[in-house]
């Protein structure tokens, strides 16, 4: 059963994980803008879609992989994703409200693990 162990050891993992990224984008975060203007020359629009998609796909798979069987994790996507959802809504009434398109992933990624935490002590 998840217990808060669990949740701070799941948190740490995530953090540690997280090493590589950093390091893969320290190194070549500087080429990104050649890269750009090589492949998207002619339609930087198709830039744009190619990294929205990679994205979405990225976080779309990692999230799916983690939803079944159905339980405390299917809840935590599910929350997360609604928290998401409503804070994007906000931002788009508010758009003078910076702080939440900063803070929107760290707040549904919280709210989706402790959402998951909580549906483990009842199921």
């Amino acid at each position: 059963m998840l217990d808060v162990d669990y949740l701070a050891t799941a948190a740490l993992v995530m953090a540690v994980g997280m090493v590589g990224f950093l390091f893969v984008s320290a190194i070549f975060a500087d080429k990104i803008p050649t890269l750009s203007v090589r492949f998207g020359k002619h339609n930087q629009a198709l830039v744009a879609m190619i990294t929205s998609g990679a994205i979405i796909g990225a976080i779309s798979n990692m999230a799916v992989s983690n939803t079944f069987p159905v339980g405390a994790n299917t809840v935590s996507v599910l929350f997360a994703a609604a928290v998401m959802f409503t804070l994007k809504s906000i931002k788009k009434k508010h758009p003078e409200k910076l702080w939440i398109s900063k803070w929107s992933v760290g707040i549904s990624m919280f709210s989706g693990m402790f959402a998951g935490y909580f549906t483990s002590l009842i199921l």
